[in-house]
């Protein structure tokens, strides 16, 4: 049986902002919470632990790997979403320069911040970490965005983009059966007319 770990981050010292590719520590709750988590990691067969490079996620990582020893590396590819002139602004403020872009679900997968990513920018890399690196027990440890789309291409989910994922709760995937070889296909131009 092949399975994959995923998880967000724990809480950061400043919720409510798009913090992107900027590095913000951990709250203490945060710390705790990642605590929490190596605990519900005991009985998982994690032989490593692949992380985002931002400290948020990597500080819940290595409190992981630590715990029980389990190997510890980031990925570039597992990077939160470049906010680019939007990063460190409030999310509240951003929802609301964004909304003319958002006339269609589609919208979701093509706007781009200025000087930032798209979301099919963030399928793209991440979709190339699934498709070359082992990831049978394995715990990723990721942003929220860079996480639905992740369980997105593997669920073949279009509307995962709309989906919240609790930080430091634990989610597990059967890699058994998937087929890795097609995961750009959740923003199929046929599926985007939703």
């Amino acid at each position: 049986m092949s399975v994959l770990w995923i998880t967000r981050h724990a809480v950061t010292s400043r919720p409510g902002y798009y913090w992107g590719q900027t590095d913000i520590p951990l709250a203490t709750d945060g710390v705790r919470q990642a605590e929490e988590l190596s605990d519900g990691t005991r009985d998982c067969k994690i032989v490593e632990v692949v992380s985002s490079p931002q400290r948020r996620a990597y500080d819940t990582a290595k409190i992981v790997a630590d715990r029980f020893g389990y190997a510890l590396r980031t990925d570039a590819r597992l990077a939160a979403r470049d906010y680019g002139d939007y990063t460190q602004q409030p999310k509240a403020k951003i929802a609301e320069v964004r909304a003319p872009y958002y006339k269609t679900r589609a919208d979701r997968w093509t706007w781009r911040p200025p000087r930032g990513e798209t979301n099919i920018d963030v399928l793209g890399r991440t979709c190339d970490f699934l498709t070359s690196e082992p990831l049978n027990h394995r715990l990723l440890v990721l942003h929220e965005d860079s996480m639905r789309i992740l369980i997105g291409a593997l669920e073949g989910d279009y509307e995962c983009l709309f989906k919240r994922y609790t930080n430091c709760r634990l989610e597990r995937r059967m890699l058994d059966g998937l087929d890795m070889s097609n995961l750009m296909s959740i923003v199929d131009p046929d599926r985007a007319k939703i």
